[in-house]
């Protein structure tokens, strides 16, 4: 009988099955572990970023209005007639309980409303939409911050149109002139600004803020200056 050197090599029955690698995972108390960290992290960054936040939302306002005003002066310039700007006390329906506050401005140009003789009343005629400010933000009504919304030398009225559902919205207003300038007074100590804030610091009558933006209205030209904390 002759033996062959690769018989020893030939497997005899079944092979052996592989073996399955352990499957790794967590167990309840380590799941439990990890959302409460979570919980933990979230509870510690929510305050600190919650100022921020609101501090984000008075910066973005005071901007689009600085970048409003500026373009109305110019369309004032170009068109070579006054554009008024208003700004208007209301509440938001939507937010239960809300006080009347300065929340939203208005920019318009006026036309007469001609009658069969030919003549007539000026009237305010709008450009674009109401321009809102974010939840919770408004501008201050104290008068050490807003002395453009709180003077009595300030123009004021009720806006004709409605905003919110409501009508006749009382408004506090300046113009543009056609040269760039205002018809602000500018007697010695005559200074002009509005600050926006949070509602709880107006409500408060916090007169120093964490967050605010404060413009400054040039009545002689026109131009905007802007302070923030």
């Amino acid at each position: 009988m002759t033996f062959h050197p690769t018989a020893a090599l030939v497997p005899t029955g079944r092979p052996p099955r592989p073996r399955r690698a352990a499957r790794a995972a967590f167990t309840l108390v380590e799941l439990l572990v990890v959302i409460a960290v979570i919980a933990l992290i979230a509870g510690l960054a929510v305050p600190a970023i919650e100022p921020m936040m609101k501090g984000s939302k008075v910066t973005t306002s005071s901007d689009n209005l600085k970048y409003n005003l500026a373009a109305w002066r110019q369309q004032a310039i170009a068109e070579n007639s006054p554009i008024e700007v208003r700004f208007l006390t209301y509440t938001d329906p939507t937010v239960p309980g809300q006080r009347e506050a300065f929340r939203g401005y208005q920019a318009g140009r006026f036309r007469q409303k001609k009658s069969d003789s030919g003549t007539g009343d000026f009237i305010f005629d709008p450009i674009g939409n109401v321009q809102k400010l974010p939840e919770g933000i408004v501008f201050s009504s104290q008068e050490q911050m807003s002395s453009l919304l709180t003077g009595n030398k300030v123009r004021k009225g009720n806006h004709e149109f409605l905003v919110e559902g409501q009508n006749n919205l009382p408004f506090k207003s300046f113009s543009f002139r056609p040269d760039g300038s205002t018809e602000l007074p500018k007697r010695a100590g005559d200074t002009w600004y509005l600050t926006i804030v949070q509602e709880r610091d107006d409500e408060q009558a916090n007169q120093n803020p964490d967050n605010f933006v404060t413009l400054q209205i040039d009545a002689f030209n026109g131009s905007v200056r802007s302070y923030t904390r």
